[in-house]
């Protein structure tokens, strides 16, 4: 979705009010993310603690400083596009198939440093991967 269709419909009001009728007791915006970005991919990223931290957001935002962040993550998004769609394509020739959205945020929570702290991806930091923007392949 190009900016000015974004703006036309509203997306970031509409985002701002989903998140409003959602979040709530035991449903903060790492919870409520998630779900909706099962539900929309494409548009809602994972916004756990780690994301909101790197991006200097407040540990439990309220529904109108979440839907900025939502916001402020499609901008960073779109001014990247072409090296996150080199990294979509590296992904699918390895058979792994992933919104550019879902690329943005792991891209995010994986610069947090606790994230290296999970026995589970300790390893990962010893990978190293090389990606080339490629404009011809676009």
């Amino acid at each position: 979705m190009n900016d000015h269709e974004w703006r036309q419909l509203r997306c970031r009001e509409r985002i701002a009010a989903l998140l409003e009728a959602i979040m709530g007791p035991y449903r903060n915006l790492a919870v409520t993310t998630k779900v909706l970005h099962a539900k929309r991919p494409r548009l809602i990223p994972v916004c756990d603690s780690y994301v909101v931290q790197m991006l200097g957001g407040s540990p439990e935002p309220g529904p109108d400083k979440a839907a900025s962040i939502i916001a402020h993550l499609r901008d960073q998004g779109r001014a990247n596009l072409e090296v996150l769609q080199a990294i979509q394509r590296y992904l699918a020739s390895l058979g792994i198939q992933r919104t550019l959205v879902r690329i943005m945020d792991a891209l995010i929570w994986v610069s947090h440093p606790g994230a290296w702290g999970s026995n589970t991806y300790k390893h990962l930091n010893q990978i190293t991967v090389g990606v080339s923007v490629d404009s011809a392949a676009s």
